[in-house]
C-alpha cells in the first residue's frame, strides 16, 4: 500500500482490487483499513460528545494493537510467507498454523 495516495478514493479503489483475495498481506492491508475507521470514528465521537481527546500516538498503538490482536486469532496455513508476515508484527507463527494445512 506504500504507492497508493493518501486519498480515500484510492484507498478504496485498491481495496476493491483485492478484496477477494486470501493472502495474509491483503487480509493485513484490509485489517489495517478497518481499524484506521473504527478508531477514527469512536475519536470523532469522543471528541464531539465526550470532550475527549487522544493523542495520535495512542491511536495509532491502539490500531496496531489491534490488528496485531486479529492476527493472533487467525487460523493460518503453514508458510514461509504467511511466517515472514507474522514476524513483521511481533507473532510467534508456531501458534497460528492450522494442523489441517
Amino acid at each position: 500500500m506504500g504507492d497508493i495516495r493518501p486519498c480515500i478514493t484510492d484507498i478504496v479503489g485498491f481495496l476493491e482490487t483485492i478484496a477477494k483475495s486470501k493472502t495474509l498481506r491483503n487480509i493485513v492491508r484490509r485489517l489495517i483499513v478497518a481499524a484506521c475507521a473504527y478508531f477514527i470514528w469512536q475519536e470523532r465521537n469522543n471528541r464531539m460528545f465526550a470532550n475527549h481527546a487522544r493523542p495520535p500516538d495512542t491511536l495509532v498503538k491502539l490500531i496496531v494493537e489491534a490488528v496485531r490482536y486479529r492476527l493472533m486469532g487467525l487460523k493460518l496455513v503453514r508458510k514461509v510467507d504467511v511466517a515472514r508476515v507474522l514476524g513483521g508484527w511481533g507473532i510467534e507463527a508456531c501458534r497460528n498454523f492450522d494442523d489441517a494445512g
